[in-house]
């Protein structure tokens, strides 16, 4: 790409109601906020001058009147338009895909959206929890800034998490945060003022705070999993008057972070588990029973969410979600190794214990997430007696060892979860 910006965001993005109002180019009169492709590449070749002719008089060709644009001329467009405009990898994405997510092209068979639009559209959209019926408020999108304004820093979103994660754990939690006053959160004015007003504002957070960090990563990653979780929770009870939790908590709805969308699954098995493979979940409503089935990676290169994905994946995130049966809490990238280890330590002493003097039974985590905590018997083995506290415990396991018999003598629970209501 040459080292000029062929295109000023802002003015392009002026210029948007003319190219939607174009009656030539538009694509459906149900829908006049989509165009496709080639009508953005030809309007803005023949109405818009990108170019600083005096310094780049080599572009002066493009713009030839009553003439229409050469396949050539097309082609550069096409990839200016990608470059600065649509790729994901731009720190402010200006064009979304409607229907597909393969890249900018010059056809009437692609569809997009401008970002102004495409956040309306998101808004309209009940699966997408923190923006759908929210008013933007103070909430500003780039392209909408004063100049000299800045975005929302991941710095000040965790601070403000904080606030509203501690909030929940003392005012609508019941023992030591593992069990969540769903209905008394739903109905309080915390809940429609202060939750939704906080959540909204991940859309608009600049994530390049959390490049190549990973405390930072798996701390804001995971705090907003398991506020995800609690609202994903009440969203179903919302439409289904009823607490529980299925398919759809994990794959279905989902949040806006920074302008792209994170289902549970994105967040824990691209993001969190380094892109490891993840897992289909299937339930069974009458026993309360998850069933995993192995997928593959659920983020490839080219999506606009790979790069925040952590460097190093820490299997004890896999205990810390509180949908697995942790605890709410807020994790602090200062402290998130001290945290970590207290979660693991927490869950090997509740779901690890010897049975009948024969055998360890551990909990079904430790079964689903076996590749990440060193992918078998023996290795998990080596694992848990790093955190478990208990002393019976830590002795079968270490005659197990010696007797070199602990893949024989390793059970694992079922892993059951019914919506854990308290009565907050």
């Amino acid at each position: 790409m040459e080292s000029h910006k062929t295109f000023k965001l802002k003015k392009v993005l002026k210029c948007r109601s003319q190219i939607l109002r174009d009656k030539s180019h538009i694509f459906s009169s149900n829908n006049l906020k989509v165009f496709t492709g080639s009508s953005l590449v030809y309007w803005l070749l023949n109405n818009y001058n990108p170019f600083d002719w005096k310094n780049h008089g080599q572009y002066v060709d493009w713009m030839i009147d009553g003439a229409d644009p050469t396949s050539e001329e097309r082609q550069k467009m096409t990839r200016h338009i990608y470059e600065e405009l649509y790729d994901p990898a731009l720190a402010h994405q200006a064009i979304y895909p409607v229907d597909h997510n393969s890249g900018f092209f010059d056809s009437e068979g692609h569809l997009y959206r401008f970002v102004t639009e495409q956040f309306d559209h998101w808004r309209q959209d009940p699966q997408v929890l923190n923006l759908y019926n929210v008013h933007p408020g103070s909430n500003k999108l780039f392209c909408e800034l004063e100049d000299g304004a800045q975005t929302i820093k991941v710095d000040q979103i965790m601070q403000e998490m904080r606030e509203i994660i501690e909030k929940i754990y003392k005012d609508y939690t019941e023992q030591d945060g593992t069990i969540v006053g769903y209905e008394g959160l739903r109905n309080s004015q915390f809940w429609n003022l202060k939750y939704i007003a906080f959540v909204s504002k991940l859309a608009f957070v600049d994530l390049s705070g959390i490049l190549k960090n990973d405390n930072l990563t798996k701390a804001f990653f995971m705090n907003v999993y398991n506020m995800m979780a609690i609202h994903a929770i009440i969203a179903q009870y919302n439409d289904k008057k009823k607490l529980e939790i299925n398919a759809n908590t994990f794959n279905m709805y989902k949040y806006n972070i920074a302008g792209h969308n994170y289902t549970l699954n994105d967040i824990q098995h691209g993001i969190l588990r380094k892109n490891s493979p993840g897992t289909k979940v299937t339930f069974d409503a009458g026993t309360s029973f998850f069933s995993f089935k192995a997928q593959g990676p659920r983020l490839n290169n080219a999506d606009p969410r790979f790069k925040f994905m952590v460097k190093n994946s820490d299997p004890r995130v896999n205990l810390a979600l509180c949908l697995c049966g942790s605890a709410l809490r807020f994790y602090d990238e200062k402290n998130i190794e001290k945290e970590l280890d207290s979660v693991a330590r927490e869950y090997c002493n509740k779901e690890v214990e010897v049975i009948e003097d024969r055998n360890i039974q551990v909990g079904g985590l430790f079964k689903e997430y076996l590749s990440d905590f060193g992918g078998g018997n023996v290795e998990l083995m080596d694992w848990i007696l790093r955190y478990c506290e208990d002393r019976s415990v830590k002795k079968k396991i270490e005659q197990l060892k010696r007797e070199e018999t602990e893949k024989e003598c390793v059970e694992f629970k079922k892993f059951s979860h019914e919506v854990n209501n308290a009565k907050k």
